[in-house]
């Protein structure tokens, strides 16, 4: 059965993004799309397979288009998200893991040497928190006991795209073995830390 929700940008400022979820050429599909104005078109049933996740893993699972549903939310992969389009986002998200129990993932996390979104390339344009309190899903608040680096993914085998200071506060996310994906509690900044060095 379906066990995430994949979050993603379609990388368009205007409705090229939506076209082509639209055009059967594309071979691409997704069963959402949400413009900056917040509003929400449905392209699929959700019990439909879309193929919007591509080479995927999570949780040692390949192949996320037949275990996710997605979103694509208009966004160039720069712009601050609109405050519509999280108040949306949140609302959905929570009908999903409400109905489904599905966990919430950017599409980063399950391809995240080839995808960026939707936290773009240093991994602080999406505000998680917000959108896991909105969903109902409880995030805990940990402090960094060292410098921690924050990589893009689960493994020191990722690169690190930023650094926390030791006593930085931090929510978490997803937990994976261990590595933690977090979100700074003061900024929007966000990515993968090892999670023996938190503490709550």
């Amino acid at each position: 059965g379906y066990k995430v929700f994949i979050i993603h940008f379609d990388g368009a400022s205007g409705t090229q993004g939506l076209n082509w979820l639209l055009d059967k050429s594309s071979k691409v599909s997704s069963e959402l799309w949400l413009s900056r104005e917040g509003k929400t078109i449905q392209l699929a049933p959700l019990n439909v397979r879309c193929a919007h996740a591509g080479v995927s893993e999570w949780r040692g699972i390949d192949g996320m288009n037949s275990y996710g549903r997605g979103i694509e939310i208009q966004n160039t992969g720069s712009q601050q998200y609109t405050d519509i389009q999280m108040v949306e986002l949140g609302k959905i998200a929570k009908t999903l893991v409400s109905t489904y129990g599905l966990e919430i993932v950017g599409h980063e996390d399950i391809a995240p040497l080839r995808k960026i979104d939707p936290s773009g390339s240093k991994r602080n344009l999406f505000d998680w928190k917000r959108l896991f309190d909105d969903a109902g899903v409880h995030t805990e608040l940990y402090k960094t006991t060292a410098d921690l680096n924050v990589r893009i993914c689960n493994g020191t085998e990722y690169k690190a795209i930023n650094k926390f200071k030791k006593d930085t506060f931090v929510y978490e996310l997803n937990r994976v073995g261990n590595w933690s994906k977090v979100q700074e509690k003061s900024t929007l900044n966000s990515g993968w830390v090892h999670n023996g060095y938190l503490i709550k």
